[in-house]
């Protein structure tokens, strides 16, 4: 068995928002389990990562920012249910991958 992790590993089951609903941070819109997501996240340790921007199917860019100053990764995937070790609802990224942004 492989324990090295891949990039894609570190980006999958990100927390997005407590409860069943999450905001696009562009327009506002509610996103729900099951749609679709375009992030930005940085890495925050050697194993951690912080989701800093989500956003809707409608908002996506494909691309970052001109003048980002933090490294970061841009995410696509898609919503999902889950539950914390607290037991309390949240949703967060899954099937996610990893945009390569020289496209």
């Amino acid at each position: 068995m492989n324990s090295l992790l891949e990039p894609a590993d570190l980006v999958e089951w990100i927390p997005v928002a407590i409860g069943q609903r999450a905001q696009c941070d562009h327009c506002g819109q509610t996103l729900r389990p099951n749609d679709r997501l375009e992030a930005l996240v940085t890495a925050t340790g050697s194993f951690d990562t912080e989701l800093v921007v989500c956003r809707c199917g409608r908002c996506s860019k494909g691309s970052l920012r001109d003048g980002t100053e933090r490294p970061c990764l841009l995410v696509r995937g898609r919503l999902a249910a889950s539950v914390d070790a607290g037991g309390h609802s949240r949703v967060v990224l899954s099937g996610a991958e990893i945009v390569d942004r020289s496209e």
